[in-house]
Parts: C-alpha cells; structure tokens; sequence
C-alpha cells in the first residue's frame, strides 16, 4: 500500500471515529468523581467511579414516550458541550444559608436514527461531592 493510500486510509479512520464516539466522561473539579455516559446494543448507559473505583456500574437509561414509544436504542450522541459551573447563591432555610458550589458539566444530544428521530439532551454536573444528571427535551425553536 502506498504512503498516500495509508495516509487517507488513517484520515477516513480517524473523522469515522471521531463521529462515532460511543461514549463522554466528565470529571468533578477535583477529579476524583468521574461521570460515564455510553451506549452498547441495549442503550445508553452510566458509570460513576471515585477515585478510579467502580460505585455505578453500566445503569441503563431508557425513557417512554406517549406518543412513539421507547427511546434510546438506535441512537447517534450529538455533540456534546462542557463548561465549568460556579454558583453562590442563599438559601432559605437550612444549616447553611450562603452556598458557593462548583461542578463540571457536559450536555450530550442524544438523537434517534430512524423513526420520529428524537432528540433528548442528557445534562451531567458532576461535583466534588456527588453527581446529577436530567433528562431535556429540547422544544420546537432550540
């Protein structure tokens, strides 16, 4: 095989790979939570490791529409954004009454291939004390 041929041949590889990404990892700030979101034939799936030790491991997600039924297989991840959270805020009542929080968070489209071609949005924040994620259902103008 020529030179020319291996290089678009590692090119082609590579952009496939790139779309094809099968699974998105967030860390806390303090790196020691990490957040996996993946899919294999049953669906998406999560982990969640503490300091490299498995706490929840390969928990499916699946969720179940009135109208078209099942979601989360056959499914392609979008892509994802990642940004950095700071938060102070009050609270009303409870021990504490001034909080200033930080987490990471990673939003990952979550798109059907065939059928009705849903979307929903998995949103992930992982702090340095726990995780939290919710189901988004993007609306008609986002």
């Amino acid at each position: 095989m020529s030179a020319t041929r291996l290089t678009i041949l590692l090119l082609f590889l590579s952009a496939t790979s790139a779309f094809a990404k099968s699974a998105f990892s967030v860390s806390s700030p303090d790196k020691k939570i990490t957040f996996t979101l993946g899919k294999d034939a049953s669906g998406v799936f999560y982990q969640v490791s503490y300091k490299g030790d498995l706490l929840v491991d390969k928990s499916h997600l699946s969720l179940s529409f009135k109208q078209g039924g099942e979601f989360g297989k056959g499914i392609t991840f979008g892509k994802s954004s990642f940004k950095k959270m700071e938060e102070t805020y009050n609270l009303v009542i409870g021990k504490i009454s001034h909080v200033h929080s930080l987490s990471n968070e990673l939003i990952v489209p979550i798109i059907e291939n065939s059928g009705l071609k849903r979307q929903v949005n998995i949103e992930i924040r992982v702090f340095n004390d726990g995780v939290a994620f919710r189901y988004v259902i993007p609306g008609k103008d986002e």
